[in-house]
């Protein structure tokens, strides 16, 4: 202890035994003693601080602080290097190497192999959960993908509409070149009534489905036709699905030979690769030899007679 000066009147409490490492310390500044701190251990080499001890990190006016300890049990001991290189704006820190109670920390890019503008990952990857929780994928703060714990997959904004005939529409159709577009005003009832529209792309003033996206749809329809006359003759009463003023695909007829068929349904399915803003409706059409529209649309929502509906595919 030669040459060593202690202010305030201080008094020296050295430990008690010589295996006795413990590190002391000034308890204040008004000549109270230092302390024999126990759980602070010093070998030389290293400081241990026993029975999770925790070292703190204080704010500019040691008002609070942060501080790290460690876990209630660790089953082995062991030794993480950090990295000497300095990190680039996002990174994390992330064990690169583990051997014999020893780990390397380095600095890499959030996400690891999962990295934006994309990587090579050169076998095979898991993204997930292994306990009994969900996974989604956002975007503008919005969830567009979640697979559930039990491997369901919806994707709640993916645009797909369903819409009924909401009231018969009379005399809609049955002069040659005449396409009724479906929901559209006969001489008496019409319009549409949504089951569903992810996205809004279906409108019931219109009758239009306008695709919010490039890509591969799929659209079915279904028209409950009456009023066929018995006579004048009408031909190949059918419906369609129609992209702007095109006919894309015509579904099935019915069979009027012999003037015995007052109604039926027809239907019609049809996958279409669409721009953005294309137009997709479904309409009707019929020939009546004898002039005039004559046939009906039957409407209504139990059960569901006339309908059109879509949705994205891919």
């Amino acid at each position: 202890m030669a040459n060593t000066a202690f202010g305030h009147d201080a008094t020296l409490t050295t430990p008690g035994s010589t295996t006795d490492t413990a590190l002391v310390r000034w308890a204040n500044t008004s000549g109270t003693s230092l302390n024999n701190t126990i759980n602070i251990l010093s070998d030389g080499s290293n400081i241990t601080l026993n029975a999770r001890g925790e070292v703190r990190f204080s704010d500019a006016d040691s008002s609070h602080y942060i501080a790290f300890e460690s876990p209630a049990t660790v089953g082995t001991s062991y030794t993480m290097t950090l990295p000497a290189d300095l990190p680039a704006a996002d990174e994390v820190l992330t064990v690169t190497s583990y051997s014999g109670g020893a780990g390397v920390l380095e600095w890499a890019a959030a996400g690891g192999d999962l990295s934006f503008g994309g990587d090579t990952f050169g076998e095979n990857k898991v993204i997930g959960a292994n306990d009994a929780y969900s996974l989604s994928l956002e975007t503008s703060g919005s969830t567009r993908i979640t697979v559930a714990a039990g491997g369901q997959v919806t994707m709640p904004a993916q645009p797909a509409f369903c819409a009924y005939v909401t009231a018969t529409a009379t005399d809609v159709t049955g002069q040659a070149g005449t396409a009724y577009i479906m929901g559209a005003a006969g001489t008496a009832g019409g319009g549409m009534t949504e089951d569903f529209d992810r996205g809004g792309n279906f409108s019931t003033s219109t009758f239009k489905f306008v695709a919010p996206v490039a890509g591969i749809y799929f659209f079915h329809a279904q028209a409950e036709l009456r009023g066929i006359p018995s006579s004048g003759h009408a031909i190949a009463p059918s419906v369609w699905i129609y992209k702007g003023n095109t006919g894309m695909v015509q579904g099935g007829t019915v069979d009027t030979a012999g003037d015995m068929v007052s109604s039926g349904r027809v239907r019609v399915s049809l996958m279409l690769e669409l721009a953005v803003d294309d137009e997709i409706t479904a309409r009707v059409t019929a020939t009546n030899a004898s002039g005039g529209n004559v046939l009906d649309v039957a409407g209504g929502s139990a059960p569901r007679r006339s309908f059109f509906m879509g949705y994205l595919v891919a």
